[in-house]
């Protein structure tokens, strides 16, 4: 399935891209792994909604560059459309506050450096390093858009709903590959802990 290649590749580049983000390495590697295991569907969700803005209002969902699928079709391929719908609603949220690619970027840093992750070993150094992030957000969002004080807010209340969206991802994810209509590789049955769920 062309969609699940597209997905595969999106994890690899999650991955290399988490090593870049400025104090990811100075968190010890025991954690980093968990940090991942724990946001790497909120990443996703998050990258493919980003890729999707300027399809707002149109119900479709760019799942890869050169693949857009409007929402029946994506629940053909066995996605469900609760799942598409929500989607779909956060791309439109996204696209009304017009975030930026900065943000995007921040947002992505934050959505990594989830302090209450199983397994964390040193909450104090994760919690630490997504506070430094927080004021990133913060600093640029004052120095870019000094007229719209609720925009951090907004921004902010955007990732409970983030979180929310890529659990119905993951339990979408795993119905497909028991249901054997997909074929998880090695890498994304570790980042979803899929022997401990079968």
């Amino acid at each position: 399935m062309q969609m699940m290649k597209y997905g595969y590749m999106e994890l690899r580049m999650i991955i290399q891209w988490a090593k870049k983000v400025p104090g990811f390495k100075t968190v010890n590697m025991v954690d980093q792994m968990n940090l991942l295991k724990a946001c790497f569907m909120d990443l996703n969700v998050l990258r493919v909604s980003y890729r999707s803005l300027d399809l707002a209002g149109t119900n479709q969902i760019r799942f890869g560059q050169d693949l857009v699928l409007n929402i029946d079709d994506a629940s053909m391929l066995g996605w469900s459309m609760e799942l598409l719908t929500y989607t779909v609603e956060y791309i439109n949220q996204l696209q009304s506050l017009q975030i930026d690619s900065v943000e995007f970027a921040v947002i992505s840093a934050l959505v990594l450096t989830y302090p209450d992750a199983k397994g964390i070993e040193d909450n104090k150094a994760v919690t630490e390093l997504q506070s430094k992030i927080l004021e990133c957000l913060r600093y640029h969002i004052t120095t870019s858009y000094p007229s719209q004080t609720k925009r951090y807010i907004k921004i902010l209340q955007r990732l409970p709903i983030l979180r929310e969206i890529s659990a119905k991802a993951k339990e979408s994810f795993l119905r497909m590959n028991m249901d054997g209509m997909l074929q998880m590789d090695k890498l994304a049955g570790e980042m979803l802990d899929y022997d401990e769920q079968r």
